[in-house]
């Protein structure tokens, strides 16, 4: 079964970041076999998989207690991840190759977290909604660099007699990262 099965067929409470989205999101982060990551807001646990999958050592924080106990179970096998419940606010590991945030108030985080990062360490945002991307890149403008943004909105191709636009594929989001300013 590869990934996007995996995804398709876990238990779900938070919709999770599906294989397609997660490949985008890992490279701009530079995420790959042996990268440290730091993420807060695993949810149903779709990108912490598909970070398992890739080989990354993954640090993973939900506050939602029945999305932690989901994600524990759709997870488990994995020797690549430590899922905590809790505030990601409150880790104490640092010297994380990427730190990867999909929650409420996400430009609230980027401040405490960021001293989590390695040298060069690359922050990056998932958010379905619009309206937060300028609060984050006004907060990512005072200590990163290389700030990015794009819309995740995959379609689907039919091919039948003609090729045709089948429909949406997961859920429109925005991503948002840059990289770690070194002073």
């Amino acid at each position: 079964m590869n990934i996007q099965e995996k995804v398709e067929r876990m238990k779900m409470g938070a919709r999770p970041i599906y294989p397609y989205d997660s490949g985008i999101m890992c490279a701009m982060l530079d995420i790959k076999h042996g990268s440290r990551v730091l993420e807060a807001g695993t949810g149903s646990g779709g990108f912490t998989m598909f970070l398992a999958e890739i080989g990354a050592d993954v640090l993973s924080y939900e506050k939602n207690k029945q999305f932690h106990e989901i994600s524990k179970e759709n997870l488990r096998g994995y020797k690549n991840v430590r899922l905590k419940l809790g505030d990601v606010a409150k880790v104490r590991e640092s010297g994380f190759d990427a730190i990867f945030l999909d929650l409420q108030h996400p430009d609230k985080m980027i401040r405490k977290l960021r001293g989590k990062l390695k040298k060069n360490g690359y922050l990056g945002v998932y958010s379905p909604i619009m309206d937060d991307i300028k609060p984050i890149w006004r907060e990512l403008e005072k200590s990163f660099i290389n700030i990015r943004a794009v819309l995740l909105d995959h379609r689907e191709v039919q091919v039948k007699k003609y090729a045709r636009i089948k429909g949406m594929l997961g859920f429109p989001g925005f991503f948002i990262w840059a990289q770690k300013a070194e002073k």
